[in-house]
């Protein structure tokens, strides 16, 4: 491997809209990266978002500017310019109190306290719980206020589940909570034999709380269900629904002129 190819492959491309038609982000992505058209059109239809490519700097150029003559808005990132998430730290026991949410360790003890006013995004989505179940993603709105409607239990299918990513602003932080991993004792006489439910419970609980953090649009998608597509909040993967996250929070700080980069 040649490894000064390899250390300039930083750079990535950040699709900030829909395209009218997936068919034409595809076909570019086909001629300019050689990308087989399965892979391209599945590329196509996460967008808008990051492109999982590491490419190098005048590759990238290239494939931003085919892209914006097709009509959409596309731009390069470096690799340093996107919040790293890894694969977040997972949150199993959790509080929400008035100080902020609790994370509480395996043996019980306090991990950390998160005031509500560090909780800078929110995200939820529904993925895949086990292999070769795929869904949709379709259209997603990037931009729009975070306002949230009450809702009835929304009913999952057994194969999928609620998966939430929250970022706490300084330190940065990127935490993930899988719906049926989480304990939620703290619900008290509220917790329900449903993970489902209680997870409800736990998002309810955590936008009343931080009232200021970025909601992305799939979390208000899923609040809202019954009145929108589940495209909207359902995910191919789980992977897939850390690179929107990462996205949005991209967003986030682009509309704040806030810096991406790590501290």
């Amino acid at each position: 491997m040649n490894t000064e190819i390899t250390a300039a492959a930083d750079c990535h491309v950040v699709v900030f809209a829909v395209p009218g038609d997936p068919h034409e982000l595809a076909q570019v992505l086909v001629e300019v990266l050689g990308m087989h058209p399965t892979d391209a059109i599945v590329h196509a239809r996460s967008a808008p978002g990051i492109l999982p490519d590491r490419l190098t700097r005048e590759r990238a150029e290239q494939l931003a500017s085919a892209i914006q003559r097709i009509g959409v808005r596309a731009d390069v990132a470096t690799a340093g310019e996107i919040p790293d998430f890894h694969h977040g730290e997972i949150v199993h026991h959790g509080n929400c109190t008035d100080a902020g949410l609790v994370i509480i360790e395996e043996h019980g003890d306090l991990e950390t306290c998160v005031p509500w006013n560090e909780i800078e995004l929110i995200c939820v989505g529904v993925v895949p719980q086990e292999a070769g179940r795929h869904y949709p993603t379709g259209e997603m709105s990037v931009l729009s206020a975070a306002r949230r409607s009450p809702h009835a239990p929304l009913e999952i299918p057994a194969t999928a589940g609620p998966e939430l990513w929250f970022i706490r602003r300084s330190p940065f932080r990127a935490f993930r909570i899988d719906h049926k991993r989480m304990n939620y004792e703290y619900l008290g006489e509220r917790k329900s034999d449903s993970a489902t439910v209680n997870f409800q419970s736990f998002l309810d609980d955590l936008l009343r709380h931080a009232p200021d953090a970025y909601v992305t649009p799939s979390t208000r998608a899923f609040l809202a269900h019954g009145h929108g597509p589940e495209r909207a909040f359902h995910f191919d993967s789980a992977d897939q629904l850390r690179r929107y996250t990462q996205f949005h929070l991209m967003i986030r700080r682009h509309a704040l002129d806030v810096p991406a980069t790590q501290p």
